[in-house]
């Protein structure tokens, strides 16, 4: 990693998500993704504006940290 990839892991820490365009899914309500840089399901609020999906989100934990525990 260098210099943008640290930028890129903070800004997914205030919530501000990239998605892997190519794995972007209509839900029929709407686009639902996986954030390139830290893996989280986001969906898109807006042009450009994706968020975390608020029923994935468990403790503010990565969710690859989620399966690895009983």
């Amino acid at each position: 990693g260098g210099p943008m990839q640290i930028l890129s892991r903070l800004t997914c820490l205030i919530n501000r998500h990239r998605p892997n365009r190519r794995k972007v899914v209509w839900t029929g309500k709407q686009f639902s993704g996986r954030c390139k840089h830290c893996g989280h399901t986001i969906m898109r609020q807006g042009h450009r504006t994706w968020r975390l999906d608020p029923a994935t989100v468990r403790y503010g934990e990565p969710e690859t940290m989620r399966h690895s525990r009983n």
